[in-house]
């Protein structure tokens, strides 16, 4: 026995170095990118006619770069103050139901806004991601204490987190609801088609970095920013974020607060 949980405390050890590496290996890809846009950019402004098409071109690419790498950089740095308690709230009685109202719309209109556009943001929707619907009938009014920008900031990654889940020509449904009784009973379910995804990885969906394609030779790592600092926020409010699979390849991510 003792044996045993030597083992899987070592296992846990050797996973979490894993994770930091992979992190650090992966936000360094991310700033050398924009890097490499900003070098390009002063390459061809620097020998491009002042006002031309090519030189404009070349500074809007340079500033939506810098304003991803400053968000990420933001996010990155609110997420790290969490585990060391640097992180006050400003409890309020809240509307759940209608902070997930405003999340499931502003993603739907960061989606039209996109597609309209061609650009690419922060929090881009993407054209392989799914639909978000709010589903009016299977929610109902639900008050709970929460810092409001916080508990709105967590709410609308998840809810870009699950349309990601889900893919392109697929829907997300939303609902909230009430559990009396229960120790957390604010609940918030988003609903969706997740073929890929299978219960062992659900444990990893929520570090701060993710490997796509764990089980193949061509595996890739991608920050996962958004999710980790969505459930450090929920954890900060005493609640708890889960995933689970079903046998007919659809995923819940449960979202429980008191």
């Amino acid at each position: 026995m003792e044996q045993r949980k030597e083992r899987e405390s070592e296992q846990r050890a050797e996973l979490s170095s894993l994770l930091d590496t992979q992190f650090l290996a992966t936000f360094v890809h991310e700033l050398r990118n924009t890097l490499s846009l900003v070098s390009n950019g002063l390459f061809i402004i620097g020998r491009a006619q002042p006002g031309s098409e090519h030189a404009v071109e070349a500074l809007d690419l340079m500033r939506r770069g810098m304003r991803r790498t400053t968000a990420m950089l933001n996010d990155v740095l609110e997420l790290t103050r969490f585990p060391r308690g640097k992180v006050t709230l400003e409890l309020k009685p809240l509307d759940l139901t209608a902070l997930v109202r405003d999340a499931v719309g502003g993603l739907q209109a960061e989606s039209q806004d996109e597609r309209g556009s061609g650009a690419v943001g922060r929090h881009h929707v993407g054209f392989h991601d799914g639909r978000v619907e709010l589903d009016e009938r299977a929610s109902e009014p639900c008050v709970t204490a929460g810092d409001p920008a916080r508990l709105s900031r967590a709410l609308s990654e998840l809810v870009r987190f699950a349309a990601r889940l889900a893919g392109k020509g697929e829907t997300v449904s939303v609902s909230v609801r009430r559990i009396p009784g229960d120790t957390l009973p604010a609940v918030v379910a988003l609903t969706c088609p997740a073929a890929t995804l299978d219960q062992e990885a659900c444990v990893h969906l929520f570090d701060p970095v993710y490997c796509v394609a764990p089980a193949s030779q061509s595996e890739s790592w991608t920050l996962n920013i958004g999710p980790a600092l969505a459930k450090c926020i929920i954890g900060f409010h005493r609640g708890d974020v889960s995933v689970t699979t079903a046998a007919n390849r659809s995923a819940e991510i449960l979202i429980r607060l008191p």
